[in-house]
């Protein structure tokens, strides 16, 4: 007799621009959640890095960088121990992001989830953006995964260059992250409220 489907009952969405923007942020708590059979992953890709940086020497060309850099993100998140339950190519040109139709985008991210909120500034390039301590809502203790984690993003090795310092030690690289934070944009929260320490709690 077949044992029945487990009932999915955490999922999380992560959209990124390119390869290598999801193997930090939220990898650590991927990696939390790994061994739960009720949590889903899926993960969205606007482009797939093809107008990234070539190291001097390293086996790739511009033709053949976006194959390159596809091939590491699934790389990484098999080193990481927890590959997306799905996983979009949206296919757009690298670099070029800024130039779809207003609305598109959105569109076509808001077909794969339905939140009723924008999940970003349209009219701002996509780039990491720090925000005020007080604004953290979410704190996740990522540092008993974090060797999976380092794992993961030494996979994308077209990029290694930018993602880190090639002096930096694997332990510094790991108490880098040992730790991610999140913003809550529904449902709003009081300045007093406790800290959350996982990516599900109170939902």
């Amino acid at each position: 007799m077949t044992a029945p489907a487990p009932t999915v009952s955490r999922s999380v969405m992560l959209v990124v621009a390119h390869p290598d923007d999801d193997a930090y942020g939220i990898a650590g708590s991927v990696a939390l959640h790994s061994a739960d059979p009720g949590f889903r992953f899926v993960l969205v890709h606007a482009t797939d890095g093809s107008g990234g940086d070539i190291p001097p020497g390293f086996p790739a060309t511009r033709e053949s960088l976006g194959a390159v850099r596809r091939g590491e993100c699934r790389n990484a998140w098999r080193a990481l121990g927890r590959v997306p339950d799905r996983h979009v190519w949206l296919d757009y040109q690298d670099g070029e992001v800024a130039e779809v139709p207003d609305g598109e985008l959105a569109d076509r991210i808001a077909a794969r989830v339905r939140t009723g909120r924008d999940a970003w500034d349209p009219n701002r390039v996509y780039h990491l953006r720090g925000v005020p301590d007080e604004m953290v809502a979410v704190e996740v203790d990522t540092s008993p995964v974090a060797d999976r984690i380092v794992a993961g993003l030494s996979q994308h090795r077209s990029q290694l260059h930018v993602i880190t310092d090639p002096t930096r030690s694997a332990a510094d690289w790991q108490r880098t992250v040992g730790r991610e934070c999140f913003v809550m944009a529904w449902p709003p929260r009081n300045a007093d409220d406790p800290l959350l320490h996982d990516i599900f709690e109170a939902l």
